[in-house]
């Protein structure tokens, strides 16, 4: 696995986060889940990431604690997780002024979960999640909150439950803001800057703690 890591990282050395700056402050995320996906313990992997204003601020992926029993368990655990981070980011900036438009999204794909978030009835297959259920439900009852379904194929957070395809991979780094700042040197066309309000468009790529402005 280093191996495969290290060789991702020679073959992409311009590879970083594009952060453009956007009118409108909306925070939403995406969640997934790798239900049983460890052969040894048959635990799940979750995997998240959130957006602030269309960039990409904070993104993880974690094996779960305890084996979940059902897709939509191990779903809706991976939502629960990824709740905490939006409630925790919607705090901080609180604190520091600055005002959420709108409420708050969380991306599943997941029908069955969903319905578990929206459904005020918890029944005897579902008490090992009560939990989670009632923190979720808090939150969408406060208007703070809403589970838009997304199809699977367009998961952004597929990509940090388990390896993919290169083709998806590659599609789903593109979604999270990676931006190759040597792909005009490798005859690229494609416009490295998106447009703003101000004529002379400022983009920063952060990669490994270094910043690149132009």
């Amino acid at each position: 696995a280093v191996d495969r890591v290290l060789c991702y990282l020679k073959k992409n050395p311009g590879k970083g986060l594009l952060y453009v700056k956007q009118e409108t402050v909306e925070i939403e995320g995406y969640s997934d889940a790798d239900w049983a996906g460890c052969g040894d313990t048959r635990r799940s992997t979750t995997g998240y990431c959130v957006y602030l204003g269309g960039n990409l601020v904070v993104w993880r992926s974690k094996r779960h604690d305890v084996c979940s029993r059902s897709s939509a368990e191990a779903e809706y655990r991976a939502v629960a997780m990824g709740v905490s981070e939006l409630l925790w980011l919607k705090i901080l900036l609180t604190d520091i002024g600055i005002e959420i438009e709108g409420p708050m999204k969380m991306y599943c794909d997941n029908k069955s979960a969903i319905n578990l978030a929206n459904n005020h009835v918890l029944h005897d297959r579902t008490k090992h999640v009560e939990i989670d259920r009632h923190f979720i439900r808090e939150r969408i009852d406060a208007k703070e909150l809403i589970l838009p379904y997304m199809k699977s194929e367009d998961q952004t957070a597929d990509v940090l439950t388990k390896a993919l395809p290169s083709a998806s991979f590659e599609r789903n780094v593109s979604k999270l803001g990676m931006f190759d700042m040597y792909a005009n040197l490798r005859g690229s066309v494609d416009r490295l800057c998106v447009l703003g309000p101000d004529p002379y468009p400022t983009c920063l790529v952060a990669r490994f703690g270094h910043y690149l402005s132009h």
